[in-house]
């Protein structure tokens, strides 16, 4: 598979109005693929979008943002979306609450149009997927700059999914789904000088055509890690992921399954030797934990990378 794709983007900002910050532009896009595999594609596309945003700040503690933007594909047509969010620190560096609202969506890709083989033909009449979704969320200071504890409520509602056809032979726009739940996120700095992030995720994923849950989201998902500066330069941080509670489809008998709950370690070590120089190592899956985040693929093992940056 080749793809060869060109891009010409530019932006401006403009602050001449008071309290107001405009950002304006636009992108114009060419690709071609060509796949001599599954799918048979040589096919070429063109987008033009243009897009604006407003930040709007009418008082010192309160904060608003606007966009718009719009994509025009040469293939299946235009769409629009937007979103727009406020901010208002109610007790300046303590209490802050937050809301945004926004539109998005996903273009088919050269296979779901164009594809060709002798069990399947791609769909030029497919619409792109689109998304539209909400979160509303609160952000607690802790007092001497000491670190920050969030709590975010959102929601998504899709439409149009591009999924397969009755007989497998092809892709229509069939599906509804809906996703919500909530994200709690923690950052402090503890009087030893221990960095401490850590995150968790409550995600309700469901196909709402079929009334079955979505494939690959975990109900539970989350992370933490622990970081400190030991002087002279050297730092070091250890951390962990975790995804609970997920659907997937057997890679061999194609029906749905539980997949296997995962926790995978790591560890990093920095060194600034001076100014220009640092050396930095990092363990990634450290206990070799065997698991899959698609059923049939399994992940890396235990892997060791380390390297050297230099700032002129």
């Amino acid at each position: 598979m080749k793809n060869r794709r060109a891009v010409l983007d530019t932006q401006t900002t403009y602050t001449g109005v008071e309290r107001h910050r405009w950002t304006a532009g636009f992108t114009a896009e060419a690709n071609h693929t060509r796949n001599t595999g599954f799918g048979d594609i040589n096919k070429k596309q063109a987008l033009f979008a243009l897009f604006a945003q407003d930040e709007f700040t009418p008082l010192d503690t309160v904060f608003f943002t606007a966009g718009l933007r719009s994509d025009d594909f040469d293939t299946f047509g235009r769409a629009t979306t937007g979103r727009a969010t406020a901010a208002w620190l109610v007790a300046p560096r303590a209490f802050k609450l937050r809301a945004s609202y926004g539109t998005a969506f996903r273009s088919p890709s050269f296979l779901d149009l164009f594809g060709q083989s002798a069990f399947y033909v791609g769909n030029p009449n497919l619409r792109p997927e689109r998304a539209r979704g909400w979160d509303s969320g609160v952000d607690y200071y802790l007092p001497n700059k000491n670190g920050t504890l969030s709590a975010t409520w959102f929601e998504t509602d899709f439409t149009d999914l591009i999924a397969s056809t009755a007989n497998f032979r092809s892709v229509e726009n069939i599906q509804r789904a809906r996703t919500r739940g909530a994200e709690l996120t923690a950052r402090t700095t503890l009087p030893s000088a221990i960095e401490i992030r850590a995150s968790f995720t409550y995600l309700e994923a469901q196909n709402l055509t079929s009334n079955t849950r979505l494939l690959r989201r975990p109900r539970q998902s989350g992370s933490i890690d622990v970081w400190h500066d030991f002087g002279a330069g050297v730092s070091a941080g250890t951390g962990m992921n975790f995804a609970a509670r997920r659907r997937d489809v057997n890679a061999k008998t194609y029906a749905q399954i539980d997949q296997e709950d995962y926790t995978v370690t790591r560890l990093y070590v920095a060194w600034q030797i001076n100014q220009q120089l640092a050396l930095k190592l990092r363990f990634e899956n450290l206990l070799n934990e065997n698991y899959e985040e698609v059923n049939g693929y399994p992940a890396l093992g235990f892997g060791a990378f380390g390297g050297l940056e230099w700032k002129f």
